[in-house]
């Protein structure tokens, strides 16, 4: 039987491609929880996948310049750990501001609203931090929506000026500037104001 269902794992894992991240929920299909997960351990002592942090696996990747293993993106990580618990989640302070191409600057720690617990994950010596909020600026928006909300409030009202209009505008796509306007007639009335100068870009 586990021979049959090794069978399958790997057929499955051999589908991935590499840096995709799975987990032991990924596999259920196939077998127990407990089976999957000692079948996915085995398979990582023998060198067939890593394991990125507790839980999460991948294929690697290698770069074709230096032959060593390209490292999984922070936010991708985080998306991943979000599936797995069911959280929705969105970026907030630099993080959110570095997505949207608003500042350059590199994230210390990167930082997540979330429906789920307070939960804190290291990965390459760096911080992913999930906040619990209860607010409607994450639970009934689209992510997009979210997103651009978490970046105007992380800057504050006296920091919004023109460039930063300018640069929502540029990145945004006229269907998400509709979808925005739509579902933030709730928020915090000074953020639709920059929300409103955003969509309106005629």
């Amino acid at each position: 039987m586990n021979s049959t269902i090794t069978s399958r794992l790997k057929e499955e894992i051999s589908k991935k491609i590499p840096n995709e991240l799975f987990t032991i929920k990924d596999f259920i299909n196939i077998g127990s929880y407990d089976t999957i997960k000692r079948l996915l351990i085995r398979l990582e002592n023998d060198g067939e996948i890593i394991r990125v942090i507790d839980g999460i696996y991948t294929i690697p990747k290698y770069s074709k310049l230096t032959n060593e293993v390209v490292n999984i993106t922070y936010h991708d990580l985080a998306l991943k750990i979000a599936d797995n618990f069911s959280w929705k989640i969105v970026p907030t302070g630099l993080h959110a501001l570095n997505i949207l191409g608003i500042s350059l600057q590199v994230p210390i720690t990167y930082e997540y609203l979330s429906t789920g617990p307070y939960r804190s994950y290291f990965y390459n010596d760096k911080e992913i931090k999930f906040k619990n909020t209860r607010s409607s600026d994450i639970s009934n928006l689209s992510y997009t929506s979210a997103l651009v909300i978490s970046s105007i409030r992380t800057l504050g009202k006296n920091n919004i000026n023109e460039e930063i209009i300018s640069k929502l505008q540029e990145t945004l796509t006229d269907k998400e500037k509709e979808t925005l306007i739509e579902e933030t007639k709730k928020t915090t009335s000074w953020i639709y104001e920059v929300i409103k100068e955003v969509a309106n870009n005629d």
